[in-house]
């Protein structure tokens, strides 16, 4: 049987006098870097005041396109149901005319209005973008309306072509959940206001009166189905691809100055451009392993909608581009930084962010104008926005939104990329 040394308390149980020796060390090494110290403080007061100011604000801006050809009536020679509904109700504003009535009871400070001569204009404009929702007034709209009200005074049945005449249309975009919800709280809050005319100003029962509206089914893109997943998995797609990107390259030049291979590196010849293509060919293969995983599982295990499966290769493709947009910025940290704790700083300063502020939880419409300035001006945004239109309304690079994603993203690269060069031949 062996025989061991006594165990030494000293040895076990910590010392006073070490631990206060290595927080003096732990403070000293603190303060010779202030900036490092103010960052930390800062940093996470800063995200909470950006998460705060970019989810769950009230939107602005909202493109709303509106084709109003309702005719009106002209009480002083109207006849029959016209003359009985003029006599019957206290006169109030837009009395003649009810599609304008129902127009201004929406609300201008959060939607963008755009007039249209045509149903199939107002249309045509959700078809392209260029609006979230196109609301359709045909141009017996009034008429109709008075016989409808007349009929629900006298309590007579309503006839189907006046129903069908004294509806309103909605053709909607619903490939944006969040801006789908807003659009109709929006437009049933209008019809609530538009019946309160009639229900204040003509005695009419609010259960006997409904609401003029009809929600076009199916919608012009995506479908009522649709879940949040649906909304937020293309721009996660984009956003976790450009931030596991910066992790492949945000300590490579950091970690080989440490090591002294930078410094050999030089010697024996190299120069600073191809020691970035060489960074970026040999991340590119994890890269493609990492986003082709990436687009089966959100695909074919979670069933994300997307409108066309040939898209995928454009899905692919956008997902390559931002990963090498996030090489090159990781590229950019790591030739600004001498130390790993300084790269790992910004990288995760930066990565937050740009998940908040692309539009990718919250729609831009959301934001303070300001801030949807900033927003505009990131590297994801936009890629962001194509990543959407290619899965959920099925565009290819012949539309201007695609094609503008996948052209900022490009042009972001080159950017990173010259930047990163510029950084390492600095400090070379």
């Amino acid at each position: 049987m062996c025989e061991c040394d006594p165990i030494n308390p000293s040895t076990i149980l910590p010392r006073p006098r070490s631990i206060a020796a290595l927080c003096w060390k732990n403070f000293t090494r603190i303060y010779r870097n202030p900036g490092l110290l103010i960052f930390q403080f800062l940093l996470p007061a800063f995200q909470i005041v950006l998460f705060c100011l970019a989810i769950g604000g009230n939107f602005s801006g909202v493109s709303v396109a509106i084709m109003n050809s309702d005719r009106g009536i002209n009480y002083s020679e109207a006849t029959g149901m016209g003359e009985y509904i003029f006599d019957k109700c206290t006169p109030f504003e837009n009395m003649d005319n009810f599609g304008s009535l129902f127009v201004s009871k929406l609300d201008d400070k959060s939607l963008d209005f755009t007039y249209y001569d045509s149903m199939t204009d107002a249309v045509d404009a959700v078809k392209k973008g260029k609006a979230w929702m196109a609301i359709v007034i045909p141009e017996n709209f009034t008429q109709d309306m008075v016989e409808r009200l007349g009929s629900i005074i006298l309590q007579d049945n309503i006839p189907d072509d006046i129903i069908n005449g004294s509806t309103i249309e909605i053709y909607e975009d619903v490939t944006d959940l969040q801006m789908t919800y807003t659009l109709q709280n929006k437009t049933t809050a209008a019809s609530e206001l538009f019946l309160e005319a009639f229900i204040n100003n003509c005695n009419v029962s609010k259960k006997d009166i409904s609401s003029p509206l009809q929600v076009h089914n199916p919608p012009v893109y995506g479908g009522f189905h649709l879940s949040y997943t649906d909304y937020v998995a293309p721009g996660m797609i984009v956003s976790i691809t450009f931030g596991m990107s910066i992790g492949l390259t945000a300590l490579s030049f950091v970690i080989e100055r440490k090591e002294g291979l930078l410094d050999r590196t030089w010697v024996a010849g190299v120069n600073v451009t191809e020691m970035v293509l060489a960074q970026i060919f040999t991340q590119c293969i994890i890269l493609f392993v990492q986003s082709t995983i990436l687009i089966i599982l959100v695909r074919f295990a979670f069933k994300v909608y997307m409108v066309h499966l040939r898209s995928i290769f454009l899905v692919e493709l956008l997902t390559m581009l931002q990963g090498l947009t996030g090489m090159a910025y990781g590229l950019l940290i790591s030739s600004l930084c001498q130390q790993e704790t300084s790269a790992m700083q910004i990288m995760a300063g930066s990565v937050y962010p740009v998940l908040l502020m692309s539009g990718i939880i919250w729609p831009l419409e959301g934001m303070p104008k300001f801030l949807r300035y900033i927003s505009y001006a990131l590297p994801t945004t936009y890629a962001a926005e194509a990543m959407r239109s290619i899965m959920g309304r099925g565009w290819g690079l012949a539309d201007m939104f695609v094609w503008r994603g996948f052209t900022i993203t490009i042009a972001w690269f080159l950017l990173f990329g010259v930047l990163a060069t510029i950084g390492l031949r600095l400090r070379k």
